[in-house]
């Protein structure tokens, strides 16, 4: 009697990252949100330079958008680990929708006030402090850990792209457009977009509820992990003084270097702030190419090190030939540290507190920009040159890297 032979089922190719459902969509809704943000902001600016002459009303626009992500987003994480992140992305999102299709309602009956812009930017700051920390969460919950890393790159290529494009989109649609429908049309943008999240399908997602929990409680919960292991409580540290040495410089130093170098010449000023991009695409590229899957902390630490090298770099160039190709390398070094940290953290943390540790981490690289701002303004008010101030915050900026290496090698050593 012959025996029968039991085949083994045959195993189940894994489908590329960008052919899978739940990634693309994801894809979109970082598409969606960034485009559509993108042509709000710039049409925006446009609009208080242009129409209402309020060039100093940028700033409290400014302010009202960043002050409430500083205070809100760790509640933000804190709701993403209690509830569905699903949920709060589509409810976030069209929350965005409905706040850009008011300020279109508002200017289309002829309400054109600053005061208008100053309430929407605060609206965008409260939702986008809970819909950032449960984005960012999300993406474990659908990737592959092995992928994570080239997820990460092509978000983070995606982002950029899109904010670009969304900026000249605006520059065109301004020429030919009324303001209020291209405010229209960033809406409707988001709300298209937003109807794909219901099909998102959340693979891995075992979030513990923690409904008897009071919120205070949850997120003291939250940073008592963080302060308790050593890789993150480090890594946020170094967030904080890398946000502080570089943000202020950055934002003011290209167009104060092009003014003061370069004559206030216009193209030099636009070069520079594309190479800076063109770095950081291709640094993104290359992560998502090469997908490191071994020593990811190792060449974080490496690309933060080149990070401080090549600010530095820029703080001692006098011709432009030298500034491009120190901002074309700083980009690259900021993808290349940026993606394997992501790509760490999403895999190591433990999924019920993927919310919380996503947005203090967030916190980490906003907290401190209007401090950064401000010493940087202090500074240059007393006379010193831009490019002196950017020397003053690369050298500790490089020491501290430096520090942390030799001295904390739990960062270098998590893969």
């Amino acid at each position: 009697m012959n025996e029968a032979v039991i085949q083994p089922a045959p195993t189940e190719m894994k489908r590329p990252l960008l052919l899978q459902k739940d990634f693309l969509i994801i894809f979109a809704i970082t598409l969606s949100s960034r485009l559509g943000f993108s042509l709000f902001l710039f049409t925006q600016s446009w609009f208080v330079i242009n129409e209402l002459h309020q060039k100093a009303g940028l700033g409290m626009i400014f302010i009202a958008s960043s002050v409430p992500a500083i205070l809100l987003m760790t509640l933000g994480g804190v709701l993403a680990d209690r509830f569905n992140r699903k949920t709060i992305v589509l409810l976030s999102t069209l929350a965005e929708a409905l706040t850009i299709g008011s300020v279109f309602l508002l200017l289309f009956n002829g309400w054109n006030h600053l005061s208008l812009f100053i309430v929407s930017a605060l609206l965008f700051g409260i939702i986008d402090s809970f819909h950032v920390p449960a984005r960012n969460a999300l993406l474990p919950s659908v990737v592959q850990e092995d992928d994570l890393m080239r997820a990460n790159s092509l978000i983070s290529i995606i982002s950029q792209v899109t904010g670009i494009f969304g900026a000249f989109l605006a520059g065109v649609f301004i020429k030919y457009l009324d303001y209020s429908t291209i405010f229209l049309l960033a809406s409707l943008i988001m709300i298209f977009f937003s109807a794909c999240i219901p099909f998102l399908s959340l693979k891995k997602e075992k979030v513990e509820k923690e409904d008897q929990e009071p919120l205070l409680q949850s997120f003291k919960n939250g940073l008592s992990y963080i302060r308790k292991n050593t890789f993150l409580s480090t890594l946020i540290s170094v967030s904080f003084v890398i946000n502080v040495f570089i943000t202020g410089p950055m934002a003011l130093g290209i167009p104060l270097i092009a003014s003061k170098l370069f004559k206030q010449n216009s193209l030099a000023f636009s070069t520079m702030e594309a190479v800076l991009v063109v770095g950081i695409l291709a640094g993104s590229a290359a992560v998502g190419i090469l997908n490191f899957k071994k020593n990811r902390g190792l060449i974080a630490m490496w690309a933060l090190f080149a990070l401080g090298l090549t600010y530095l770099g820029l703080g001692v160039s006098r011709s432009l030939v030298l500034c491009l190709i120190f901002l074309f390398l700083l980009g690259f070094a900021l993808s290349f540290s940026n993606a394997p940290i992501f790509a760490i953290v999403q895999s190591k943390v433990e999924n019920a507190m993927l919310g919380r540790v996503m947005s203090v981490m967030m916190l980490a690289g906003s907290a401190l920009q209007p401090v950064s701002y401000g010493l940087t303004s202090l500074l240059l008010g007393t006379g010193i040159d831009i490019q002196t101030v950017i020397v003053l915050g690369a050298v500790p900026l490089i020491c501290v890297i430096l520090w942390v290496f030799l001295k904390v090698p739990v960062l270098r050593q998590t893969n």
